[in-house]
């Protein structure tokens, strides 16, 4: 998600006749008084004028109280923009692959009756699928070399 701020532009509001003003009250500190604690012994008069002005970009609110002064004046908008876009974008993780490698291997072996072999190696894997090893079994003093192909190949776990 992203936000995108258009370009700066002047606006110029339609002009509007003055709303007729509703009579409320005000306390000795110009504060408005609710209509149900309304004393006219202690409140005086005043005008509220409230409208708002209106085009694509924004609205404007406004709330005037005047008695033969300005007691208060309240300006508030609120903004049509910035609008939100929503694009979703798919980003695929690259997984290294091995270009090859080298093992350390390592066997043990025998039969039901002795234990006859203990073999030391190193294996070349290629990321081709194939490789190439060679071993030396410590006890019987047998060099071997081997040689492999892939047969399957089996997809990485994704986390």
């Amino acid at each position: 998600m992203d936000t995108i701020l258009p370009a700066p532009i002047i606006v110029q509001l339609p002009r509007q006749d003055v709303p007729e003003p509703r009579i409320i009250y005000v306390d000795s500190s110009k504060n408005i008084v609710v209509n149900s604690l309304i004393d006219t012994t202690k409140h005086q008069a005043a005008q509220l004028y409230q409208d708002s002005l209106e085009d694509e970009n924004l609205t404007l609110y406004y709330s005037s109280v005047i008695d033969g002064e300005l007691l208060q004046n309240k300006l508030d908008y609120k903004l049509k923009i910035p609008i939100r876009i929503t694009k979703t974008v798919e980003v695929f993780k690259p997984y290294p692959v091995s270009v090859s490698s080298i093992l350390l291997t390592g066997g043990v072996g025998g039969n039901v009756n002795q234990f006859s072999s203990v073999r030391l190696g190193l294996e070349f894997i290629s990321a081709k699928g194939w490789a190439l090893g060679y071993d030396y079994d410590l006890l019987q003093k047998v060099h071997s070399v081997r040689l492999g192909v892939r047969l399957v190949r089996f997809k990485a776990k994704v986390k």
